[in-house]
Parts: structure tokens; C-alpha cells; sequence
């Protein structure tokens, strides 16, 4: 039974709260333009306890649903919806790789979402959410090239710079850039240890959009710490997980 993409689940969640809208990162397709489907979908961890039913229940659709994507027609009939915590689906098929205890850390573009894993299970009174991302980051970034250098920059060119480290601009532009990217990167690191953790007795692994950000720019390198720079790492983590389930 295939498992549908996020074109897809936009179509038949239309008019869903904003705050479940976050978390639609969801697996392939399969190719089907009429089948059964099971929705793997996500919510952040510190949420997931208290939204899972409520979650489930607005997304679960009986009977089918019609829909034009891209020039195709497609019919749909949602037989099951799973609800996975985010940031653990990241490492969920990969999870020994690190360790019995490491720090997953999923900095996307509306929160941080934190998890402590020991003995290869989260620890929930450990793990939590920063309501501090990627968003405002580029938003202090653009409003300090404006003032300091009286310029504007787009976020395009603050990806770039996230990505490559350069970008064709002017030299004092891409100095307050990348300030403005370490003094993201140093305030991860200096949340998470307010949390407690300490970055170099662990396994560190970073997800989501922001872990190029902690590769190019964090104060704490090392082989103990991980990158996941694949932005659809949750969504096949939800996959993974579905079919593990499924499997049951």
C-alpha cells in the first residue's frame, strides 16, 4: 500500500491550523493516481503525547478523495494515518550508528526540537522544543545588513551562504552574514547547554535545515558530531516507520 507525498496531503488537509501544517514532511508517492494510501506523518516530540488522537483524527478522511495535482486526476482512499514524534523519525533507521545515549537535535524552520535518547529510547522529560529557528534567524540577519551596511539581502542569498560559505556580494555583507550565522550557531550550542547537555560527552546529531548551519558555522566539530543535511530526513523517517508498523 503506498505511501503519498506532500502535494498530496496538502490537498486533502486543506483549511488544517497552521501549527499542523509545520509538520507535513510525508513519504513518496508510489506512483498510483487511484489506491488505498496510509498517511506517515509527524508531530514535534514535545507535543506528540498531548496532539497524537487530535492529529489522527483531523487528518483521517473516510470514502474517497478527488484531486488534480500537476495536470493528473487522483482518487484516494486513506485507509490508516500514523503519527510519528519529528526529529526521532530522523534517526530512526539509523539509530545505533550513534549509540546507546546521543542528542538529536532537528532545527527547522519554526523550532528547535531537542530529543536525549539513552539505551536507544527517548527520554521524554528531557526533550523539548525551542520555539526559536531558522525564520527568525534570517529575519535578525537581513535587518542587521540593513543597518550596518544599508543594504538589503534576500533569503536566497543567506542560503547560499549557509551552503557554500560565499556568495556574490559585497565583502562587508557576507562579514555581518556570517556573523549573524555563528551567533545562531553559538546560541544552539549555548541553549543546549543550558538544558543541561554537554556537547562533548555525547554523540551530537543535527537535522533538519539548520544542521548546515552547525556544520559550517557551530564552535563544537568533531567525529562525535553528525549532520543530517537531508531537509526530507523526517519524511523518510515516517516512512520508515509506517512500514516497520506495518510490518507488525
Amino acid at each position: 500500500m503506498p505511501f503519498f507525498r506532500r502535494c498530496v496531503l496538502r490537498a486533502a488537509t486543506r483549511g488544517c491550523p497552521q501549527s499542523a501544517q509545520t509538520s507535513f514532511p510525508v513519504t513518496k508517492a508510489g506512483g498510483k493516481q487511484n489506491a488505498d494510501v496510509i498517511l506517515a506523518v509527524g508531530l514535534p516530540f514535545s507535543r506528540f503525547g498531548q496532539e497524537k488522537k487530535e492529529f489522527r483524527d483531523y487528518l483521517y478522511r473516510k470514502g474517497e478523495i478527488c484531486f488534480c495535482y500537476s495536470g493528473n486526476d487522483y482518487r484516494i482512499r486513506i485507509k490508516d494515518v500514523m503519527v510519528f514524534p519529528q526529529c526521532y523519525a530522523a534517526i530512526a533507521d539509523r539509530m545505533r550508528m550513534y549509540g546507546a545515549e546521543s542528542l538529536i537535535v532537528d532545527i527547522g524552520s519554526k523550532t528547535v526540537d531537542v530529543i536525549h535518547v539513552q539505551k536507544y529510547v527517548p527520554v521524554e522529560r528531557e526533550s523539548t522544543s525551542i520555539p526559536e529557528a531558522l525564520i527568525q534567524c534570517m529575519e535578525n540577519i537581513k535587518s542587521s545588513v540593513y543597518q550596518i551596511c544599508n543594504k538589503k539581502v534576500s533569503e536566497d542569498i543567506i542560503r547560499q551562504m549557509i551552503v557554500d560559505g560565499d556568495a556574490m556580494i559585497p565583502e562587508d555583507c557576507k562579514s555581518v552574514i556570517r556573523d549573524g550565522l555563528r551567533n545562531f550557531a553559538k546560541g544552539i550550542e549555548a541553549k543546549l547547554s543550558e538544558l543541561g547537555f554537554d556537547l562533548e560527552m555525547m554523540p551530537v546529531v543535527y537535522a533538519g535545515g539548520g544542521a548546515m548551519v552547525m556544520k559550517r558555522y557551530g564552535r563544537v566539530q568533531g567525529n562525535y558530531v553528525h549532520y543530517l543535511e537531508d531537509i526530507r530526513v523526517n519524511a523518510r523517517g515516517y516512512e520508515y516507520l509506517a512500514r516497520q508498523k506495518c510490518k507488525l
